[in-house]
């Protein structure tokens, strides 16, 4: 059909001269005035504006009009039976005869590739106009910005046997953008959770939590995804879906004839979730009066964290694959929404989540998704997005790591080391434990005056403490026990629980009645992440 096409577009200038030269002008077009519709860049089934053909007839009765268009046509998908038989197409595209602001008639188009065909086209006498609705195109394969799109009636005159055609040059009926933008924002004030660098980038895994930690302060979004309506009403409720021209005008035509079949929907996805978490997503967002609702059999709202209004919330639970799919549907738009922020709750006891070698992510994109090469049976349809998710939250082993800035064994002193661990305590609010009890070890490495550096230490288990407690919750060893032996320099115990504290005193005259004393607490390292909640360095 691309070579019938390339004839038709050939034969215009040809058909100017036949015209006017040997047959006398019958019909003359100009074009009109399309109002440039803005296309999503991801959608494949975006409406583009009316084209426009301004007429005059002298004497023709009847033509075959054409639309070319730009792109691949992916109107809604039509039968001849839907149709009523002679009015039958196979898509949803229409061609309005218009005369005096009045439609005359109305017929159904056939549309192969880039080309749309109106058969049997009755014209009236003198000034009409043709107006083609209900066209769409796959924006996202377009490959240019622009759309054109040109109308071509083609007929015979007495005495020839070569179809003659007008056509009115191509105009621009859509501009293609991208319309859809998501970013990341941490509101961790509050949460176990740490930014692993400062620059609190949204396109890559800036915050940790570690599998010891609870997220559970229910005032607190663990992150807030913001959705953004890059371009003006690109979140359409079903109304603003639907095509320029619908069937209820015309009887004859199928009843699905210029509606779309749902409103544009949002959905958010979530990978990588420990299955012990749960998620709670808000039931509905909005932004300068457009509406997100979120869809599902049975959602029932639940007792929401305290950071969303009300019951304003559902609780999902990811399957077995660590998967959480929230599918939101424009209900309502009576203004051009900006930013659409869905605060999102993560909550999971300590020790219930795994190491994570994966972060967590979530990506919001368009649905449904296809790959359209023709009229279309769902409407609208969006290609499947190529932007990749933004990593969330990993969890990541808890540790704490302890410098012992000074310690030594020569010259008749001794170092003593202590370690604690304080993972039982009352300093939460409301008096129960900050995190969640552990037992672990510590290991040892010693950096000094020595060519060939001392062979590390590791405790033995350094246990919570409870009634049935055997190894108890502090360890307690000289240096020279560990095994360095005429060593002056420093210690870094590596531990693999949080809440570590440590504790060194320098033995002067070691053994003897005379000696003396100094103790030092252990410096608690960073580990290298950044406090989310007030950008201080910690390492618990």
């Amino acid at each position: 059909m691309s070579d019938i096409r390339t004839k038709l577009l050939g034969l215009t200038a040809l058909a100017t001269v036949f015209a006017g030269l040997s047959y006398g002008q019958t019909v003359t077009c100009t074009a009109g005035t399309p109002n440039n519709f803005t296309l999503r860049q991801e959608g494949e089934t975006e409406l583009v504006s009316d084209a426009l053909a301004m007429c005059t007839n002298n004497s023709l009765t009847q033509a075959t009009v054409y639309a070319s268009v730009s792109g691949t046509i992916t109107s809604q998908k039509e039968t001849a039976a839907q149709g009523g038989g002679v009015f039958g197409g196979n898509s949803d595209v229409v061609l309005q005869v218009q005369v005096g602001g009045t439609t005359t008639a109305v017929y159904p188009g056939t549309v192969t590739g880039t080309l749309i065909t109106f058969t049997g086209v009755n014209l009236p006498p003198n000034a009409f106009t043709l107006e083609v609705s209900n066209v769409r195109v796959n924006a996202a394969a377009a490959g240019s910005p622009q759309i054109t799109e040109s109308i071509l009636v083609q007929y015979n005159v007495a005495g020839s046997s070569t179809p003659l055609v007008v056509t009115t040059g191509g105009e621009n009926v859509g501009y293609v953008l991208p319309s859809l933008s998501v970013a990341l924002v941490q509101n961790t004030s509050g949460q176990n959770l740490y930014y692993i660098n400062s620059s609190n980038s949204t396109t890559t895994s800036n915050f940790t939590t570690c599998a010891g930690l609870s997220i559970a302060n229910p005032a607190v979004a663990t992150f807030t995804v913001n959705v953004k309506e890059v371009v003006a009403n690109a979140f359409k409720t079903l109304a603003l879906e639907s095509g320029s021209y619908v069937a209820s005008a015309t009887p004859s035509l199928a009843a699905t004839t210029g509606a779309a079949t749902q409103a544009t929907q949002i959905v958010l996805s979530f990978a990588n979730i420990p299955t012990a978490m749960t998620v709670y997503l808000p039931l509905s967002v909005s932004s300068g009066g457009t509406t997100l609702t979120l869809q599902g059999s049975a959602l029932t709202p639940v007792t929401s964290p305290t950071g969303l209004t009300g019951d304003n919330a559902f609780a999902f639970t990811p399957t077995a694959a660590g998967v959480v799919t929230a599918t939101y549907v424009v209900t309502t738009n009576v203004g051009t929404g900006t930013i659409f922020a869905f605060p999102v709750y993560m909550q999971v006891s300590g020790g219930a989540a795994p190491v994570q070698t994966t972060a967590m992510t979530v990506a919001a994109t368009y649905s449904p998704t296809g790959a359209p090469t023709g009229p279309t049976a769902v409407i609208p349809t969006f290609a499947v997005s190529a932007v990749a998710p933004l990593n969330t939250l990993t969890v990541t082993p808890c540790l704490t790591t302890l410098l012992f800035p000074f310690v030594t064994n020569v010259a008749g002193f001794e170092t003593g080391i202590a370690i604690a661990n304080t993972t039982t305590d009352n300093l939460k609010s409301g008096g129960g434990d900050s995190v969640t009890a552990a037992s672990g070890t510590c290991t040892l490495n010693f950096y000094g005056n020595t060519a060939t550096q001392p062979t590390a230490y590791t405790t033995g288990s350094i246990g919570v403490m409870s009634t049935t407690n055997t190894t108890g919750p502090v360890f307690a060893n000289t240096l020279t026990a560990m095994g360095p032996l005429g060593f002056t320099g420093y210690a870094i115990a590596s531990c693999n629980f949080l809440d570590a504290h440590g504790f060194t005193y320098i033995i002067s005259q070691f053994g003897t009645s005379s000696a003396t004393a100094e103790g030092v607490l252990a410096v608690v390292l960073p580990n290298g992440r950044q406090s989310a909640g007030d950008g201080t360095n910690t390492g618990n």
